[in-house]
């Protein structure tokens, strides 16, 4: 399943300005049937205003549906927040850009 959400997620994120990283945590990791898919996207408030980031994570969504059917749960972090809460470190696996986690 990690392989189908990336490679629907390569397919748009490129072109997404502002976008610097996707991660997917939570259960999706740690058990073969979750109930939903949980997701953290981190953008550059210097291109994208947050009040606009939510077309990032409605992108994300897009995307997600055309590989899983799951609820998609998608939180929003600019990189100074990222920095801050430092979710990165030890929490999920980066889906973009790709990682060979």
């Amino acid at each position: 399943m990690i392989t189908d959400l990336q490679n629907a997620i390569v397919k748009w994120a490129p072109r997404a300005l502002g976008l610097t990283e996707i991660r997917l945590f939570g259960s999706a990791l740690r058990v073969a049937s979750p109930r939903d898919l949980d997701f953290v996207i981190v953008y550059d408030k210097k291109v994208v205003l947050p009040a606009r980031a939510n077309g990032l994570r409605l992108k994300l969504k897009d995307a997600v549906g055309t590989v899983s059917s799951l609820p998609c749960d998608v939180t929003l972090f600019t990189q100074q927040e990222n920095a801050l809460n430092r979710f990165d470190v030890g929490n999920g696996r980066r889906l973009w850009p790709q990682s060979f986690e």
